[in-house]
């Protein structure tokens, strides 16, 4: 059975963006333009807070992103959703 998929298209870029929900994990995807990462979180609150949230709950944050590639942000539970 597929995943279930959440898709959006109203964003300013035009691009589709698509949201998976897969029970242990959470995989957020974009096409736009990426960004260089260094696997470090960049100074602004939304990537520590998004990490200090997953790290509470027991999950692990990844962050994947390409210059003029996109985003592929995932929150995993390894041991369930608490």
């Amino acid at each position: 059975m597929p995943s279930p998929k959440l898709s959006t298209s109203g964003l300013p870029t035009g691009r589709e963006n698509i949201i998976v929900v897969d029970g242990l994990c959470l995989t957020i995807r974009d096409q736009g333009k990426g960004f260089s990462w260094d696997g470090k979180a960049p100074a602004g609150m939304g990537w520590r807070i998004m990490g200090y949230r997953t790290d509470n709950l027991g999950g692990v944050l990844s962050v994947q992103s390409e210059l003029n590639a996109g985003t592929e942000i995932k929150c995993i539970f390894p041991n369930g959703f608490p």
